[in-house]
């Protein structure tokens, strides 16, 4: 860990500059990561980013810059920008922020398929440079950092289970909002009606839904119709998204307390517990006992000074 206060606008910065080399951590390599505090003349000087660079807001107010695209950024919002991409930033003068950031690239196995391919093509396609964090970024984010600037035994098992649920977070903060555009008004036709049926019928059916054949059937189509028009019309195949959403509901079930995992498993329709377990520890990068665990107790510790940022660095 470095800790760096020589910048005179700086008020104090955590990273893990000294990194010799980029860490891999299976799918994903880490340039660098850190949390940085700033004064009033901060100014992050233009640049050109050589990886995917993710920025969470811990407390105050600045801005953020990708290719010339100028947003203005408070307590909270998420900023992504892409390789390639000129970024630069800078702090309120009255309200200077707090920043944790994350430089990272997607890695490719010979012969093994990436679970990130999906999620690297969306963020290649996605307009939107910040978002408030409403998919729940910040808190695996803070713990990622604790790992990567203070490691120890396991760090890296903990630190591969967060990054691969803070992409998947990411993915969701950014690119689902081709849901919310396919909206009911006079001027919609063709595929995209056709697409905000499927979705309406997953969300509303999502645990009576036993085989993908039922939705074709409901709404009057072929199933390799419907298929081949979702695929064409959002980049995921029908399946993946039945399968991302039935994780989706079986992560708010999981921290509810009125049912225990194997009743999740069988009430979201998997052949077995095993067969759910795998499959979300495919998505989430964790087993549904550990992400019950960790999120019950997250609500249970979590307090209001500690959603305004991550504990300081010794």
């Amino acid at each position: 860990m470095t800790k760096d206060n020589i910048n005179p606008s700086v008020k104090f910065h955590f990273s893990t500059a000294n990194w010799s080399e980029p860490r891999v951590y299976d799918h994903i390599s880490v340039f660098e990561a850190g949390d940085l505090s700033c004064k009033a003349d901060y100014h992050l000087e233009s640049q050109v980013q050589l990886s995917y660079g993710l920025y969470c807001v811990l407390s105050g107010s600045g801005w953020f810059s990708a290719d010339n695209r100028r947003c203005a950024v408070q307590t909270g919002h998420v900023v992504i920008s892409l390789p390639q991409q000129v970024v630069s930033g800078g702090a309120d003068p009255l309200n200077p922020f707090r920043f944790a950031y994350l430089k990272f690239s997607f890695n490719y196995h010979r012969n093994q398929a990436s679970p990130f391919d999906h999620i690297q093509k969306m963020l290649q396609k996605t307009e939107t440079l910040v978002r408030p964090d409403q998919s729940g970024i910040i808190p695996p984010f803070k713990l990622l950092l604790q790992e990567l600037l203070s490691e120890s035994d396991y760090s890296d098992i903990l630190i591969t289970a967060y990054l691969n649920q803070l992409l998947v977070l990411v993915y969701r903060n950014f690119c689902l909002n081709w849901e919310n555009n396919y909206t009911v008004g006079s001027k919609m036709e063709g595929n995209k009606a056709i697409i905000r049926s499927i979705i309406s019928y997953l969300d509303d059916h999502i645990l009576n839904i036993i085989d993908l054949t039922q939705v074709a059937k409901a709404l009057g189509y072929s199933y390799s119709y419907l298929s081949h028009i979702f695929s064409e019309e959002t980049g995921l195949t029908l399946q993946a998204y039945y399968s991302n959403k039935k994780i989706e509901k079986a992560a708010q079930l999981l921290v509810a307390r009125d049912l225990n995992i194997t009743k999740i498993a069988e009430v979201l329709n998997y052949q077995s517990i095993h067969s759910f377990s795998k499959a979300f520890k495919k998505i989430m990068g964790l087993s549904p006992a550990q992400y019950q665990a960790r999120e019950r107790q997250t609500q249970q510790e979590r307090t209001p000074k500690e959603q305004t940022g991550i504990n300081e660095y010794p």
